[in-house]
């Protein structure tokens, strides 16, 4: 039985003129009515300015049945609508909003809608081609994550064909399904929402909802894992951690946050719980995580509050997290550890995490969340606190900071280097490069193009800054500010002596044999002085522990300011000499050696 639930005028006038902009015909003038499919009169549709926000429970459209709202009007003949799905409510696994259209009012009619869901559903495309049957969900081949708000929905018809559509940047289209109709009653178009859940209302907020005007169709590029859990021991995941806030020009910064999502299958409640390690904090009595759904734990919430349809903010916690790193767990109300990760500020884990005001987001969960392959940096700085960082965002930019001369002779001046390991132009027109985030010292000028498996590099003259010899950090920005695209920190470097990535574009830094600015990388440098042997874990205990050094080389070296770091620390005396051939033993326990050695 149908429940309609007209609009005031005003209402109804401001979502008529958002509805119709740009078309002509049949929707002018026509009512907006509010359907409650599934008679429930809690349902509710407000408009603002350019948004659409709405409540509903019912269990959706799902085996000949209909339990959903839909606020709809009349519209014939062909059309193509996308609307922005800014947030969702997480009531079930299977909760859906989205654009549908309907052979009129009727409930349990034919029907063909595309859909935002949770992170575990994604989005898909869902119809009913007669009164009472069963509807058929479609999606892209791997799925479509479901991000909002980067999330765009789209519903195309033409002629006796609709097609359902979904794209993170409303420019480039996923087609997630399509069927073919030869409905015989007046067809209905609008917004639909179903919590999938009777007992628990989800809200939905769409904006823009407007004529589609870029056209292009792509296909879905997995640059990251599905939504999965990282342990066996349980469903909830450390989806992100935000340790180390850094303050803008302004003054302000971003709280802290720990992000914990439920990649199960079924709601955990969280009664007792706690996350300890570097801080504490327990989860308050009774708090429940649906599938699918995610909880932000703050140091201070009042400055990540969230509106009533985003996902709840709790805190604060007792303690801090370092910000060269630290350990977190997640345990149960008895004590036992659930999730445990031991993150750091340096590599292998992400630098941008570490120092650029990016948080960590787990991106492999097939790898464990103790494994720094399974994290990456957030898409943007200050992380997405209670949505899932945007699906595009690759773990691998196109172009990377790939050399550097610190140190420069007469004739080599400091420079930074950068390469496009992608297959495509790249535009940097705007992007900088600083060793001071709140400080662009070189942005690049408008219509700086670096081509596909290219260089562009800049001397100290021309960034108009230089690198300190003693070592610092790099950053490379986008042009907005909101991004850092590549960090690099260094040590106090040697005169003359470049650092890049060999070869060209891969993850690691080396010592390079030559600078080669603007060109591909000479080999790696080979070392006068190398570790020859290591003892790091002997049966009599770390007493007799040591490092062999061996000197291949021609020429003496002096140690004086040379450092042995890591999991240990040693600083040379001054006035120490290594003779070519020689070699020579740092011990923790000198007088364990009988051979020439210097004490760790």
């Amino acid at each position: 039985m149908d429940a309609s639930h007209p609009l005031n005028a005003r209402t109804f006038f401001a979502f008529l003129l958002a509805l119709i902009a740009g078309v002509t015909g049949p929707l002018q003038g026509q009512p907006l009515t509010l359907l409650s499919l599934s008679g429930d009169t809690g349902s509710f549709v407000s408009v603002g300015t350019n948004s659409y926000t709405m409540s509903a429970q019912g269990r959706g459209s799902a085996s000949g049945y209909d339990q959903l709202s839909f606020a709809q009007r009349p519209l014939e003949g062909d059309f193509d609508f996308q609307v922005q799905m800014a947030s969702l409510v997480i009531s079930d696994p299977f909760v859906r909003a989205g654009l549908m259209l309907r052979s009129g009012p009727t409930t349990n009619g034919p029907f063909a809608a595309v859909f935002a869901s949770s992170p575990l559903a994604g989005c898909f495309f869902e119809s009913r081609s007669s009164t009472g049957g069963t509807s058929i969900r479609a999606t892209a081949t791997g799925g479509f994550p479901a991000t909002q708000p980067e999330l765009w929905l789209r519903l195309k018809r033409t002629g006796t064909t609709v097609t359902g559509y979904t794209s993170t940047d409303a420019r480039s289209w996923v087609q997630l399904g399509s069927m073919s109709f030869n409905w015989t009653r007046e067809t209905r178009f609008g917004l639909a929402v179903s919590s999938q859940n009777n007992a628990i209302p989800t809200t939905a907020r769409f904006l823009s909802l407007t004529p589609t005007t870029d056209l292009a169709e792509s296909t879905l590029d997995h640059l990251r894992e599905g939504v999965h859990p990282s342990s066996r021991r349980t469903g909830l995941v450390f989806s992100e951690i935000f340790y180390n806030p850094i303050a803008s020009t302004n003054g302000s910064q971003r709280s802290a946050f720990i992000e914990v999502a439920n990649h199960g299958d079924i709601f955990q409640d969280l009664s007792g719980w706690t996350l300890a390690g570097g801080i504490h904090y327990r989860f308050p009595d009774r708090f429940r995580l649906e599938a699918g759904a995610m909880v932000v734990v703050a140091a201070d919430p009042t400055t990540l509050l969230s509106s009533s349809d985003d996902p709840p903010t709790l805190g604060p916690w007792t303690g801090s997290l370092k910000k060269s790193g630290d350990s977190i767990e997640l345990r149960d109300a008895i004590g036992a550890i659930k999730l445990q990760v031991a993150f750091d500020s340096e590599a292998p884990w992400p630098l941008i995490a570490g120092h650029a005001g990016h948080s960590l987001v787990l991106t492999s969960p097939s790898y464990g969340e103790a494994d720094p392959r399974a994290w990456g940096p957030s898409h943007y700085r200050d992380g997405s606190p209670g949505r899932r960082d945007p699906s595009h965002a690759s773990p691998d930019e196109p172009v990377v900071i790939n050399e550097f001369l610190a140190h420069s002779e007469t004739l080599v001046s400091d420079f930074i280097e950068l390469f496009n390991r992608s297959n495509h132009e790249v535009d940097l027109s705007g992007r900088v490069l600083t060793d001071s985030l709140n400080t662009h010292r070189f942005r690049m000028p408008a219509g700086t193009r670096i081509a596909a498996g290219t260089h562009r590099a800049w001397n100290a003259t021309q960034l108009g800054f230089r690198l300190k010899s003693t070592g610092e950090t790099v950053f490379f920005v986008s042009a907005d500010g909101r991004r850092a695209l590549d960090v690099i920190r260094f040590t106090p470097q040697e005169i003359g002596v470049s650092s890049g990535r060999f070869p060209d574009g891969s993850s690691r830094f080396h010592r390079l044999s030559s600078p080669s600015p603007g060109l591909f990388n000479s080999s790696r440098r080979a070392e006068d002085l190398v570790i020859n042997e290591l003892f790091y874990n002997p049966p009599g205990g770390d007493a007799d522990e040591f490092i062999e050094l061996h000197h291949r080389g021609a020429s003496p070296i002096d140690l004086a300011d040379w450092q042995l770091r890591g999991g240990i620390q040693f600083d040379f005396p001054q006035g120490y000499r290594l003779e070519p051939g020689q070699q020579i033993v740092v011990a923790k326990d000198p007088s364990r050696l009988r051979l020439n050695h210097l004490s760790l």
